[in-house]
């Protein structure tokens, strides 16, 4: 039997190796048409991350850590997977280290696993300005 927890893993850690690569071959391959993300910065569709990503206009990854990772199976076809993210990209020259909770929704398609929505929630202490 297929090890769920295992495989969404793999993927979404070859997903950031993807982004932090700005392979958006990747990205054509790995996400359904209608997938969507959310993050702080507003609502991403497939297209529009492929575009930023082929034309390097968003900001740098340079590592990503995943961090205590949680599989919820919805059924055979569909999963959730919940982590904390610990990113570290560069902007302006100087370097950015920001933690989020993260979501990714799994759909299976022709038996393979596939990308089909993404939530970032940005981690703030208590005093932190947004």
């Amino acid at each position: 039997m297929e090890d769920i927890k295992k495989t969404l893993v793999d993927l979404a850690q070859k997903a950031w190796d993807a982004n932090i690569k700005e392979d958006a071959e990747f990205y054509r391959n790995f996400l359904i048409d209608e997938a969507v993300g959310v993050n702080n910065f507003g609502i991403i569709d497939k297209a529009s991350l492929i575009k930023q990503m082929e034309h390097h206009s968003g900001i740098p990854f340079t590592k990503v850590i995943m961090e205590d990772p949680k599989v919820i199976v919805l059924n055979p076809e569909s999963a959730l997977l919940i982590y904390k993210a610990t990113i570290h990209a560069v902007k302006d020259g100087k370097e950015l280290v920001f933690s989020d909770y993260a979501t990714t929704a799994f759909v299976k398609r022709d038996g393979k696993w596939k990308g089909a929505f993404q939530q970032h929630s940005r981690i703030q202490t208590i005093g932190a300005k947004a």
